[in-house]
């Protein structure tokens, strides 16, 4: 079944009307029945595993997945669970709990979300981050494992909500460039984030609280280590999430946001780096064995492989960029280096020159001084005149040297302007009158 809605771009809506739309196609793409009455049965603590084998046994495919997951080597199968009651004693509620989620929710979306939308990349990183969530709360909240992947394989699925609500601005999203697709692009194209839209389907198709949680709060950096279990699915999610391929390979921004993420989250579980990298490299060898036995479709290798060297290109662009620029930082550096180099030896001239100066030019204004005096006391003339005006001049000129030594101490950078061509010369705060006729 492809069903779609709201061919408008939804940038031109309002989140209401955007979540509205969300929520007829929630109605339209239900849940199987099967699922909604399982689902009842696993939030009651005094369900039995016979109540469940009784209304799993009437889907087929739910029970093909549970048959096979517990017969897995993942719980160490040999083979020999046949019937539906083994393999809930094999595997417990909480797995078979996890397990009917994960098929219900991905057959259900797979075929609400329209033509020409492909959902592999998605399940590709849902599965991703679901293992390694699983793997890293089988150190955080073991009892909570199963639950965390779950959560972590569904922790987008507000973009399937934004595919199936607003399949036209969801095309113009994916075909943006490698890195554009960010939180602020979603609320730009259809006025809320997946993680709104996540948490919001999952309330329409009263999936578990756990799963609601997960996908709203899954980028929310954590700032306590949270007392209850259930309180840190988010936290294993999102440092899944944090360490993904797709996280590491995005806009400088989201991955900014994913080392601060995985910082935070690492110091609060005491986790250090190269348990990180294990449990990372652990989950990669995991994942093609989950979509099997979840019949999840993934990319092919060769589209892995595109992908791969799509966002290498693009990072390695990222890269050539930030040495542009630090570059360009280095000889602003050194440039600025050699400028405070030369302002100190000037420090240190003038503080020379005006010692020396400043006894000289002392020296000619006590003599101009008394000049002064003298033509003041003599017959004027024609000479004495003359002689007047030069001693104003040499007063003036004084008075500049003055200045330009006190401009001097004062300079806190170098600005230079031409004089007689090619010569540079110091261009100092304010004008200075030369004195000069």
């Amino acid at each position: 079944m492809t069903t779609h809605m709201g061919s408008n771009r939804a940038m031109s809506q309002s989140p209401e009307t955007v979540l509205s739309q969300i929520a007829e196609q929630a109605q339209f793409v239900a849940m199987p029945d099967v699922m909604s009455r399982l689902i009842t049965l696993f939030d009651d603590p005094e369900t039995t595993a016979a109540e469940v084998a009784e209304i799993l046994s009437k889907d087929a495919g739910l029970v093909t997945h549970v048959l096979r997951i517990a017969n897995s080597a993942h719980y160490a199968g040999r083979g020999d669970v046949t019937t539906v009651q083994q393999a809930l004693m094999k595997l417990g509620l909480r797995t078979t709990k996890a397990v009917v989620l994960s098929s219900a929710v991905y057959t259900t979306v797979s075929d609400a979300v329209p033509e020409g939308i492909d959902l592999r990349p998605f399940w590709q990183h849902g599965l991703e981050v679901g293992v390694t969530a699983m793997l890293i709360a089988e150190e955080v909240c073991p009892r909570l494992a199963d639950d965390c992947f779950v959560a972590g394989l569904l922790h987008d699925v507000g973009r399937v909500a934004l595919a199936m609500a607003c399949p036209d601005p969801f095309r113009e999203l994916l075909a943006d460039p490698p890195g554009r697709w960010t939180t602020e692009r979603e609320r730009e194209l259809f006025g809320i984030d997946h993680c709104q839209a996540g948490a919001f389907l999952c309330e329409q198709w009263n999936l578990p609280s756990l799963l609601n949680t997960a996908a709203r709060s899954h980028h929310d950096i954590p700032t306590t280590m949270p007392v209850e279990a259930a309180d840190r699915v988010p936290l294993c999610v999102g440092l899944a999430d944090s360490i993904s391929s797709a996280s590491w390979a995005g806009p400088a921004a989201a991955r900014t946001e994913c080392r601060e993420f995985r910082e935070q989250v690492c110091a609060l579980v005491s986790m250090n780096a190269e348990r990180l990298q294990r449990i990372q490299s652990q989950a990669g060898r995991q994942v093609e064995e989950w979509a099997s036995l979840l019949d999840i479709e993934l990319c092919k290798p060769s589209e892995l492989l595109a992908q791969a060297n799509e966002r290498l290109f693009a990072l390695y662009q990222a890269t050539e960029e930030l040495h542009r620029k630090n570059e360009k930082l280095q000889t602003q550096l050194l440039a600025e280096e050699s400028e405070h180099a030369a302002l100190e030896a000037l420090k240190v001239i003038c503080a020379t020159f005006s010692h020396h100066i400043n006894n000289a030019t002392t020296t000619i204004l006590g003599r101009a001084q008394l000049v002064n005096l003298a033509i003041g006391r003599s017959e004027r003339n024609e000479s004495t005149d003359k002689i007047a005006q030069s001693m104003t001049v040499i007063e003036n000129a004084v008075d500049t040297i003055t200045e330009v030594l006190g401009e001097l101490k004062c300079l806190s950078r170098f600005d230079t302007t031409s004089y007689h061509g090619r010569t540079k010369i110091l261009k100092l705060k304010r004008d200075i009158a030369t004195g000069v006729e």
